[in-house]
């Protein structure tokens, strides 16, 4: 309570933080060939380990095309 005067003035303090934790993901991986051949299917399998356990996506620019994002999808699962 703080006194002024006749007036009596109740001020009360608070405070709040919010602290914002998020680290890139750990043991990228990108596995699959180097090269393929136009018009046959080539696969790749993309993996990381998220710290904080969020869910990932992932942020591709093939070499003819436009960057695609895949995701998200679940840290640590291929």
């Amino acid at each position: 309570m703080v006194q002024s005067g006749s007036d009596k003035v109740y001020k009360e303090e608070q405070m709040a933080g919010v602290s914002l934790l998020n680290n890139p993901p750990e043991n990228v991986s990108v596995s699959g060939p180097v090269f393929g051949r136009s018009g046959e299917l080539t696969e790749y399998t993309f993996y990381c380990d998220d710290p904080e356990g969020d869910n990932v996506s992932y942020y591709i620019k093939w070499e003819s095309s436009c960057p695609t994002v895949y995701g998200p999808f679940e840290s640590s699962v291929s």
